[in-house]
């Protein structure tokens, strides 16, 4: 596979219409679990937002990764994997350069189309990413985007519903209350 990420912008249905192999390499779920595939233990829709809580070590992140993987292999979707701190790094990022974001990001326009054109994002680590108030209004404002857009986000955080309140308000804490929510207990 010799895939490469466009540098000019493209548009949900050319993201939707890549072929399956060429969507998944675009995810870029980590490496740390990329390769750690299995049947994922709870089944979703593509259009299904889904909050996953449990404690570090859980297998938060390896459920979102397989549900990822299995919406982009059996629906013809586009989804991509962000960590929380680094979206916030790659706003900031943003600032310092005009918008367009340097060449160590796969793409310039990575930020938009996490924002809204994606069909299905995984949100991983929500609340481990410095606890600013700019970290908060931007992660805030991101999921509270894709919820009016209704694009599917699938977060996975150590906080619990009452700490995500207390953290990042009610303007976040509202639409994630029409989130399905699973639970994860330690391994």
């Amino acid at each position: 596979m010799n895939f490469t990420t466009p540098l000019a912008w493209k548009s949900e249905a050319w993201w939707r219409n890549r072929s399956t192999e060429e969507r998944l390499f675009h995810l870029h779920i980590p490496k740390r679990i990329r390769g750690v595939k299995s049947k994922p233990s709870l089944e979703v829709e593509p259009d299904t937002n889904l909050f996953i809580q449990g404690p570090s070590g859980s297998g938060k992140s390896l459920l979102a990764a397989n549900l990822l993987t299995t919406l982009i292999e059996d629906h013809k979707v586009s989804g991509r994997w962000i960590e929380a701190d680094e979206y916030v790094e790659m706003i900031k990022d943003s600032f310092d350069n005009d918008g367009v974001l340097p060449e160590m990001y796969s793409s310039p326009h990575i930020v938009k189309y996490v924002k809204g054109v994606f069909d299905i994002l995984v949100l991983d680590g929500l609340g481990e990413e410095r606890n600013t108030e700019f970290a908060s209004h931007e992660l805030g404002s991101l999921i509270r985007r894709r919820y009016d857009r209704m694009k599917v986000t699938i977060i996975t955080s150590r906080l619990s519903m009452q700490d995500i309140k207390s953290r990042y308000g009610a303007r976040l804490a509202n639409p994630l209350s029409e989130f399905e929510f699973e639970v994860i207990s330690g391994r």
